[in-house]
């Protein structure tokens, strides 16, 4: 296959857990909220950490902690959350106003802490963790829609499916983002070989987002597996040559897993075809 077809076959079956970037609110200073806007963790770490030396608040605390994760430093980022915590279990009384601040009107400032620390635990790779977190989360009134897509990719690395199917369905209820959970249930969909499911999932994400390459991919591998291949090929048409679409189609068809393992990389995928 041509060495351009790599950043195709690389968005392949990846299960999406939402997005990092950091929340605008309206405690904000205008100098926080264009630090904010420059998605520039490194300023924003600078900036929290003077502020924590004016005022030790959990709040700060908190954005500092967010801050290391949209840097992808998330061991530092458990450690800030787990010193919040240690905070809010000393406190006797209700929540303060700085506190309360630091929230919106979807989710409490203890929802928006737990659920930073799930994420964290996901991406050092200890889903029990992160697992266990949101399962104690389901006490609250209403369980964040990010909170169940995460829930959702965490049971399907554990191979249930149903599971994973429920929780992303009680995501998509609570209106969480429909290109993320919608493109995470075709996934499973083409993991159980429901392909056409699959396909009347992703189709109108992608007219709606046609340059969403995780979406596309996932679409391609679909038609693929449903032997669809006008279809599959005029979404390639405009990029590829015909033997490379040809020799793309064949390859994912015939592929005896049912499914591209994430883990594998794009220079395996290659060789397996060669």
């Amino acid at each position: 296959m041509a060495k351009q077809l790599l950043s195709l076959i690389s968005g392949l079956l990846i299960l999406l857990t939402g997005c990092a970037q950091t929340e605008q609110s309206s405690y904000q200073s205008i100098n926080e909220r264009v630090l904010v806007a420059s998605q520039n963790p490194d300023a924003l770490i600078v900036h929290y950490k003077k502020q924590l030396n004016l005022h030790q608040t959990p709040c700060i605390r908190f954005l500092l902690a967010q801050a290391y994760f949209n840097k992808a430093d998330f061991e530092t980022s458990l450690f800030h959350l787990n010193i919040v915590n240690k905070i809010n279990a000393a406190q006797t009384i209700e929540p303060s106003l700085e506190q309360q601040t630091c929230t919106d009107k979807q989710q409490s400032f203890g929802t928006k802490v737990a659920l930073l620390m799930a994420k964290n635990h996901y991406q050092l790779n200890q889903n029990k963790q992160a697992l266990a977190i949101i399962k104690n989360m389901y006490g609250l009134k209403a369980i964040p829609g990010e909170a169940l897509n995460l829930q959702g990719v965490l049971l399907s690395d554990k191979g249930d499916y149903r599971g994973a199917r429920d929780a992303f369905n009680q995501a998509r209820a609570q209106l969480y983002n429909d290109t993320i959970v919608n493109n995470n249930l075709a996934i499973l969909d083409i993991v159980e070989e429901r392909y056409q499911q699959a396909i009347a999932k992703l189709l109108p994400l992608f007219n709606s987002r046609p340059k969403d390459k995780r979406v596309k991919a996932n679409l391609v591998l679909a038609m693929a597996k449903e032997q669809q291949f006008q279809p599959f090929k005029a979404l390639l048409i405009n990029e590829y040559s015909y033997e490379e679409i040809v020799d793309l189609y064949l390859y994912l068809k015939s592929n005896h897993a049912g499914v591209i393992e994430t883990s594998m990389s794009i220079d395996e995928v290659i060789a397996n075809e060669d």
